[in-house]
């Protein structure tokens, strides 16, 4: 089986958290940040409160910050674009470097079909451009299959943000990739508290959040990959030691192989 701990980890907050301060010591790293900017044209509720504590995680810890923006069908692509630029410009005048950007796809509150993918194919080739940053479309494995498959196959070479929790989630696995993907950039694969009776994680409060629940990433790679991925050029920051991660992680997949086979013989 792969192992997967020496690869970039960190998280994604946002309004949900309710505060946050990035943890000295949380269970596992916090090499990257991907706050949500907003859906829209809104702004996320604590996009402009949660600044200063990116701009805290990116000059003490020397975390990576990025964004993420919430599609909806119900505004126009473009003008969502604009907005989206918009808010980088607001983290950059409080001293935040956006280093790279999400696309979240998903079905609450919209209508998804063949415009809607047209937009994102669209999306997905402006924003770069737009931006100078490197973009990647998040969604989970329903999304793909029911949203993206019977439209197209473009999705299919673009970035991918992938969202997929195991009921015993721990990052030192692979993730099983939707059909007719070959590869993903990211991996989330767990919230935090959702899973407190089995998860080695701990809970949101470890990592610096003001919530229980908090989504948990890896990038596919190490850090100096991601840096190299993404462009970032200075020096890159030596990540706060973890000397129980392995261990924890090695837990974790005992945990999760005997729950598989506990299910195995209850069938």
């Amino acid at each position: 089986m792969a192992q997967t701990v020496n690869k970039a980890h960190g998280l994604d907050i946002s309004k949900y958290q309710l505060s946050f301060s990035q943890a000295l010591n949380p269970p596992r790293p916090i090499q990257y940040i991907t706050q949500r900017s907003g859906y829209a044209k809104k702004s996320d509720e604590k996009f402009i409160e949660f600044l200063p504590a990116m701009r805290e995680s990116q000059d003490d810890f020397g975390t990576i910050i990025g964004q993420y923006h919430y599609y909806s069908t119900g505004v126009d692509v473009n003008e969502q674009i604009k907005f989206l630029q918009s808010q980088i410009a607001v983290a950059k005048s409080e001293g935040v470097n956006v280093r790279y950007l999400w696309w979240d796809y998903e079905k609450y509150y919209n209508n998804l079909n063949r415009n809607s993918y047209n937009d994102l194919v669209y999306a997905m080739d402006k924003i770069p451009g737009e931006t100078g940053l490197k973009t990647f479309m998040y969604c989970n494995q329903d999304i793909w299959n029911t949203a993206l498959e019977p439209f197209g196959t473009a999705h299919r070479k673009m970035p991918f943000a992938y969202a997929a929790y195991y009921w015993y989630p721990t990052p030192n696995r692979e993730p099983v990739l939707p059909k007719n993907c070959d590869h993903y950039d990211w991996w989330q694969y767990e919230i935090t508290g959702k899973y407190s009776v089995i998860s080695t994680a701990g809970k949101g409060q470890d990592y610096g959040s003001g919530h229980a629940n908090l989504d948990l990433s890896i990038y596919n790679g190490t850090l100096e990959k991601m840096y190299t991925d993404l462009g970032i050029e200075e020096e890159q920051p030596t990540p706060p030691p973890n000397d129980n991660l392995v261990e924890i992680d090695q837990l974790a997949e005992q945990i999760s192989d005997l729950a598989t086979q506990i299910r195995t013989l209850t069938k």
